[in-house]
């Protein structure tokens, strides 16, 4: 017959499970027992458990992004209250290393283009408009959907022949 004690931890009266402890205060000290040993034996052996870790993920890497993905989709509620409960308890931190950063590594000015208020626009804006530069320094305002048919970059000059054709088709009145 199993005998009931004042538990030592949190002096509930419940089972006894050893050591003058109920059972959910055994397992918490066992488990902080072992998170103790597992931090000692790490700190002791950090370039073999980095090795093994390193090696499973490279081995497991597909395997480990799909329970990731599965993993963040069943618990995003819990991720998000997380992300926001770390940020208003570290907000200064992470705005200190933001900054620096930013500093460390300030944005590349894009070069290729001028801003459309120094370009020479062969028409005016209109609402449901986007700016497009023809070459660096003359621009034309398109509909959004014609500007957005085309992906294009001016910087590599990726299908900049072919948005640049349906641009100047527009601006003629091919296009409407």
């Amino acid at each position: 017959m199993a005998t009931r004690i004042i538990c030592a931890n949190c002096g509930e009266l419940r089972l006894n499970y050893g050591k003058g402890l109920c059972h959910d205060c055994y397992k918490a000290s066992r488990k902080d027992k072992t998170r103790a040993i597992q931090a000692e034996y790490y700190q002791e052996n950090k370039e073999k458990v980095l090795k093994q870790s390193n090696d499973w993920y490279a081995s497991h890497k597909t395997e480990k992004s799909i329970y990731n993905a599965k993993y963040n989709k069943k618990n995003a509620e819990v991720i998000s209250k997380h992300h926001s409960t770390y940020y208003k308890e570290n907000r200064e931190k992470i705005c200190g290393q933001a900054a620096k950063y930013q500093s460390e590594h300030p944005r590349k000015v894009r070069e290729h283009v001028k801003p459309l208020y120094e370009c020479t626009k062969l028409n005016s804006w209109f609402k449901g408009s986007n700016g497009h530069h023809l070459t660096s320094t003359v621009a034309i305002y398109l509909p959004s959907y014609l500007h957005k048919k085309v992906w294009h970059n001016m910087k590599t000059g990726k299908n900049m022949n072919d948005i640049n054709e349906i641009a100047i088709k527009y601006l003629c009145g091919d296009i409407i």
